[in-house]
């Protein structure tokens, strides 16, 4: 069974309706690579067009992902049919004196991080192990037959493009080994990072709340109300005198 993660790359929404942080195009970017890099599964990333090509030259360029590996999808968040449904639900948290709600909402963020990243490393770790016993088990059949080097089963007379084997003993014992090899390094790079990056979220913050008093209110139309008085009558008096 083949794993595909989808993910979503969308650098530009600062100020906007959506929401989003300033210069964080880099930081998404390398956190993308660092998944790739520690799994087997395949990724689809969706993106908007203005940055579909820095992201091709960044992964496919700079970094030689594989386009099977990695593919972006160009979709524009602002025409999706359910934008006026989400944007219709917006929802506001009440916290009594007692309780500071921009911490309790941040606190609440991270722990649905943590609980994220554990089941998600889970899923990895389980495609890895997969992987490598897979993979030892063409092992032992390349030792059984004495199959060192990769064998080759066609040549094709047209574009000259080599075919091996559809079966992974094939490739030879020394190949599979130093698979073998990679995939224990990626499993053993997967149990110790941390994922120890910041989190793609606004942080809450805290709103200014108007605390005047309604006695004060009372008292400011109060003063209010006697000036103007006062002023109607003092006018009212140069009138007469004039």
């Amino acid at each position: 069974m083949s794993v595909k993660f989808i993910t979503a790359i969308y650098s530009n929404l600062s100020g906007t309706e959506f929401g989003g942080r300033q210069s964080r195009g880099g930081h998404y970017r390398y956190s993308l690579l660092s998944l790739l890099k520690i799994t087997e599964a395949d990724f689809l990333c969706y993106t908007n067009q203005e940055e579909l090509e820095s992201l091709e030259e960044f992964f496919y360029v700079e970094h030689l992902v594989s386009k099977e590996k990695l593919k972006f999808v160009v979709f524009d968040i602002a025409e999706t049919k359910f934008k006026d449904l989400i944007n219709q639900n917006k929802f506001y948290l009440l916290f009594p004196k007692e309780l500071e709600g921009d911490i309790f909402f941040n606190n609440y963020v991270k722990f649905i991080k943590k609980k994220t990243i554990s089941e998600l490393k889970k899923d990895w770790k389980r495609s890895i192990e997969n992987t490598i016993s897979i993979h030892e088990q063409a092992l032992e059949k390349s030792i059984l037959i004495k199959l060192t080097d990769p064998i080759l089963r066609s040549m094709s007379q047209q574009n000259q493009v080599v075919n091996e084997p559809e079966d992974l003993f094939y490739k030879g014992s020394i190949i599979l080994s130093k698979e073998i090899d990679n995939l224990k390094k990626r499993l053993i790079l997967l149990e110790n990072d941390q994922f120890d990056f910041e989190i793609i979220l606004e942080k809450s913050k805290i709103s200014q709340v108007n605390k005047i008093s309604k006695f004060l209110y009372f008292v400011l139309g109060l003063t209010f109300g006697l000036f103007l008085s006062l002023g109607v009558i003092f006018f009212k008096i140069v009138l007469k005198n004039n």
